[in-house]
């Protein structure tokens, strides 16, 4: 596994576009993207009875892990089940590919239909459902404006509108909800180092890094907890 650096900022709309303005002259924006640099983020992600996931994110363990499924602009023909690790700054993510149907099926708590694969990855899935009751916890959506570089793989991240559902794991269409941000969240992300010279393009007014989870605000958000960063 590779492990990747990441880093997070909560910047305002002001901060983002001075930033942006600056990483457009060097990054180019991902090939994914639509006209208008952006693509639709969804993420449901699972945790068990004892929400495990939740609390190891708020009592701020170094080494922790999550599973979710993962799909882009609504797109069912490519959806991934992924588990994301993190060892403090550092993490790495395993995944493959499922079907729609397999989507739904374990989203709905079955695992009859993707039992047949023997993928290491999916046998962990399907034997945490069965032992810790890993189900659905919480749907996460957002728009993303992402910029990459080769060089060491860097990638820059604008995470917007960040809205979720604790009743909605698949809908052919976007949540309405709220965001629960007025804040955009920027990520950065690397191999071993990120030079000096690409780390000023980000320096404006002191921002600092901060442990944010999308997964957490959200969570805490749907519970009426204050969400404090």
């Amino acid at each position: 596994m590779i492990y990747r650096n990441e880093e997070k900022h909560l910047i305002s709309f002001r901060q983002y576009e001075i930033i942006k303005k600056r990483i457009e002259k060097i990054f180019k924006v991902d090939n994914n993207c639509s006209d208008d640099k952006e693509y639709l983020v969804r993420s449901v992600y699972f945790d068990d009875y004892l929400k495990k996931s939740v609390q190891d994110n708020l009592q701020g363990l170094k080494e922790r892990y999550k599973y979710r499924v993962r799909l882009y602009n609504l797109n069912t023909d490519i959806i991934k089940l992924e588990k994301k690790v993190k060892d403090n700054e550092q993490g790495y993510k395993r995944s493959v590919i499922i079907s729609k149907a397999e989507y739904l099926e374990i989203i709905n708590g079955n695992y009859d239909l993707i039992s047949e694969r023997k993928e290491p990855l999916i046998e962990e899935l399907i034997f945490n459902m069965k032992v810790r009751l890993l189900r659905p916890l919480i749907t996460i959506e957002y728009r993303r404006e992402p910029y990459i570089l080769p060089f060491n793989n860097i990638r820059v991240t604008f995470d917007k509108n960040i809205t979720y559902s604790r009743a909605i794991f698949y809908s052919e269409k976007p949540l309405a909800n709220t965001p629960v941000l007025d804040e955009i969240v920027m990520e950065i992300k690397y191999n071993h180092f990120l030079p000096m010279y690409l780390r000023k393009l980000f320096s404006i007014d002191s921002i600092q890094k901060k442990s944010i989870s999308k997964y957490i605000i959200c969570y805490k958000h749907s519970l009426g907890e204050e969400v404090q960063i």
